[in-house]
């Protein structure tokens, strides 16, 4: 018959192999590279704030305001409410796709340019259309403001809340 035995004291796993290589590690890496002390990084949260920054006034459409941020600047990033296009300063419910693409897309510049970012610092847009035959017309304006290395982006058909044929939300990538 076969006889199995583990005595505790005898037993010896992979990981107690590795412990002493993993100490030697760690004790070359602290004489190599100093940790941050206090100091240091209370100066690093000078230029990283951690809270978010509101970007743009208050969003008005027909004499009410609105409950949300124009955009938002989240470390690094900048994330941008769904906009729509207007016209005079009221939803432009008349016009081509492409008029209506124009006037979102020059919103949304302006938009950028409050939060010091540009049509190449965006990373991912999404759109909505309320017409699926829209979608060409769209997405040749759409290629003007994004000739070289296009964000990326997700598009669908859906009721929008104010009657205009579309709407598009951007997040910007821009190191402060």
């Amino acid at each position: 018959s076969y006889r199995f035995e583990i005595k505790p004291y005898i037993l010896i796993t992979p990981i107690q192999n590795l412990r002493p290589i993993i100490w030697a590690v760690w004790i070359n890496y602290r004489k190599t590279f100093s940790l941050p002390t206090a100091a240091t990084l209370s100066k690093r949260r000078q230029y990283l704030p951690n809270k978010k920054q509101v970007i743009g006034k208050p969003l008005v459409i027909n004499g009410r305001q609105l409950s949300l941020s124009l955009a938002i600047r989240a470390g690094d990033f900048v994330f941008l409410t769904g906009q729509i296009p207007f016209k005079d300063g009221k939803p432009m419910t008349d016009g081509t796709i492409e008029d209506q693409t124009h006037a979102v897309l020059n919103e949304i510049k302006n938009t950028l340019a409050e939060a010091n970012c540009q049509f190449s610092d965006v990373v991912k847009t999404m759109v909505w259309l309320t017409d699926r035959a829209d979608f060409p017309g769209f997405n040749t304006i759409y290629a003007e403001y994004f000739p070289d290395d296009p964000p990326t982006r997700s598009a669908v058909v859906n009721d929008l809340l104010v009657d205009v044929r579309i709407e598009i939300e951007f997040t910007a990538y821009k190191p402060l």
